[in-house]
Protein backbone atom coordinates (compact mmCIF):
# COMPACT_ATOMS: atom_id res chain seq x y z
CA UNK A 1 0.00 0.00 0.00
CA UNK A 2 1.57 3.33 -1.40
CA UNK A 3 1.32 6.13 1.52
CA UNK A 4 -0.73 8.27 -0.58
CA UNK A 5 -3.74 5.59 -0.32
CA UNK A 6 -4.05 6.84 3.64
CA UNK A 7 -2.29 10.04 3.58
CA UNK A 8 -4.66 12.27 1.67
CA UNK A 9 -7.70 10.71 4.30
CA UNK A 10 -6.11 11.43 6.93
CA UNK A 11 -5.36 14.57 5.82
CA UNK A 12 -8.94 15.25 5.04
CA UNK A 13 -10.09 13.48 8.34
CA UNK A 14 -7.79 16.50 10.24
CA UNK A 15 -9.17 19.05 8.04
CA UNK A 16 -12.95 18.67 8.72
CA UNK A 17 -12.04 18.21 12.74
CA UNK A 18 -10.12 21.45 12.61
CA UNK A 19 -13.48 22.91 10.71
CA UNK A 20 -15.44 21.40 13.29
CA UNK A 21 -13.67 22.03 16.33
CA UNK A 22 -13.34 25.93 15.30
CA UNK A 23 -17.14 26.14 14.16
CA UNK A 24 -18.61 23.98 17.23
CA UNK A 25 -16.68 25.21 19.96
CA UNK A 26 -15.39 28.23 18.85
CA UNK A 27 -11.58 27.49 18.86
CA UNK A 28 -9.18 29.35 16.53
CA UNK A 29 -6.43 27.08 17.74
CA UNK A 30 -8.11 23.58 16.77
CA UNK A 31 -9.24 25.08 12.87
CA UNK A 32 -5.71 26.24 12.19
CA UNK A 33 -3.81 23.10 13.42
CA UNK A 34 -5.64 20.87 12.49
CA UNK A 35 -6.80 22.34 9.04
CA UNK A 36 -3.45 23.51 8.52
CA UNK A 37 -1.91 20.55 9.18
CA UNK A 38 -4.37 18.62 7.24
CA UNK A 39 -3.78 21.02 4.42
CA UNK A 40 -0.16 19.83 4.61
CA UNK A 41 -0.40 15.91 4.93
CA UNK A 42 -3.00 16.74 2.00
CA UNK A 43 0.05 18.32 -0.31
CA UNK A 44 2.45 16.01 0.91
CA UNK A 45 -0.33 12.67 -0.23
CA UNK A 46 -1.17 14.89 -3.73
CA UNK A 47 2.67 15.15 -4.24
CA UNK A 48 3.41 11.17 -3.46
CA UNK A 49 0.82 10.28 -5.77
CA UNK A 50 1.41 12.43 -8.69
CA UNK A 51 5.60 11.41 -8.38
CA UNK A 52 3.47 7.53 -8.48
CA UNK A 53 1.68 8.34 -11.79
CA UNK A 54 4.27 10.08 -13.39
CA UNK A 55 7.08 6.76 -12.50
CA UNK A 56 3.91 4.83 -13.52
CA UNK A 57 3.91 6.48 -16.77
CA UNK A 58 7.02 6.68 -17.97
CA UNK A 59 8.34 3.30 -16.66
CA UNK A 60 11.36 4.85 -15.74
CA UNK A 61 13.21 3.89 -11.98
CA UNK A 62 14.85 6.98 -12.04
CA UNK A 63 12.93 9.14 -9.75
CA UNK A 64 11.77 7.14 -7.02
CA UNK A 65 8.17 7.39 -4.84
CA UNK A 66 7.26 8.66 -2.54
CA UNK A 67 10.78 10.18 -1.72
CA UNK A 68 12.35 10.01 1.82
CA UNK A 69 11.33 13.79 2.51
CA UNK A 70 7.99 13.20 2.16
CA UNK A 71 7.59 10.26 4.26
CA UNK A 72 9.67 11.71 7.00
CA UNK A 73 6.98 14.96 7.03
CA UNK A 74 4.24 13.25 7.00
CA UNK A 75 5.81 11.10 10.35
CA UNK A 76 6.88 14.46 11.65
CA UNK A 77 3.16 15.76 11.10
CA UNK A 78 0.91 12.55 12.85
CA UNK A 79 3.42 12.23 15.47
CA UNK A 80 2.90 16.18 16.23
CA UNK A 81 -1.25 15.51 16.29
CA UNK A 82 -0.08 12.66 18.38
CA UNK A 83 1.24 14.12 20.80
CA UNK A 84 -0.91 17.16 21.46
CA UNK A 85 -4.35 15.06 20.96
CA UNK A 86 -3.14 12.48 23.46
CA UNK A 87 -2.02 15.18 26.32
CA UNK A 88 -5.64 16.50 25.19
CA UNK A 89 -7.05 13.11 26.18
CA UNK A 90 -5.12 12.84 29.40
CA UNK A 91 -6.55 16.15 30.39
CA UNK A 92 -9.94 15.38 29.27
CA UNK A 93 -10.42 11.69 29.59
CA UNK A 94 -12.65 12.58 26.03
CA UNK A 95 -12.41 9.58 23.90
CA UNK A 96 -14.15 11.59 21.25
CA UNK A 97 -12.84 13.48 20.04
CA UNK A 98 -9.14 13.68 21.32
CA UNK A 99 -8.76 10.05 21.97
CA UNK A 100 -9.68 8.92 18.71
CA UNK A 101 -7.57 11.24 16.54
CA UNK A 102 -4.90 10.39 19.13
CA UNK A 103 -5.40 6.79 17.67
CA UNK A 104 -5.53 7.34 14.02
CA UNK A 105 -2.45 9.63 14.39
CA UNK A 106 -0.73 7.64 16.49
CA UNK A 107 -1.32 4.23 13.88
CA UNK A 108 -0.54 7.21 11.07
CA UNK A 109 2.78 7.70 12.73
CA UNK A 110 3.63 3.43 13.01
CA UNK A 111 2.31 3.31 9.14
CA UNK A 112 4.88 6.11 8.19
CA UNK A 113 7.28 4.50 10.16
CA UNK A 114 6.94 0.98 8.51
CA UNK A 115 7.24 2.80 4.89
CA UNK A 116 10.51 4.34 6.08
CA UNK A 117 11.70 0.78 7.93
CA UNK A 118 10.66 -0.75 4.74
CA UNK A 119 11.35 1.19 1.90
CA UNK A 120 8.51 -0.55 0.39
CA UNK A 121 7.19 2.45 -1.20
CA UNK A 122 10.66 3.33 -2.50
CA UNK A 123 10.55 0.02 -4.58
CA UNK A 124 10.74 0.38 -8.55
CA UNK A 125 7.59 -1.57 -9.98
CA UNK A 126 7.64 -4.91 -11.07
CA UNK A 127 7.15 -4.10 -14.55
CA UNK A 128 9.92 -1.56 -14.46
CA UNK A 129 12.35 -3.98 -13.14
CA UNK A 130 11.35 -6.31 -16.04
CA UNK A 131 12.06 -3.47 -18.46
Amino acid sequence: MHDFCLTLPYGVLLMLGGLIGAVKAGSLESGLTGGGIGAALCLLGKVSLDKYRAVKEQGSTAEKFPSMFILVSSLLLSGIVTYIMYDRYLVSGKVMPAGMVAGISGFMSFFYVFKIGTFSNLQPSVSAKAD
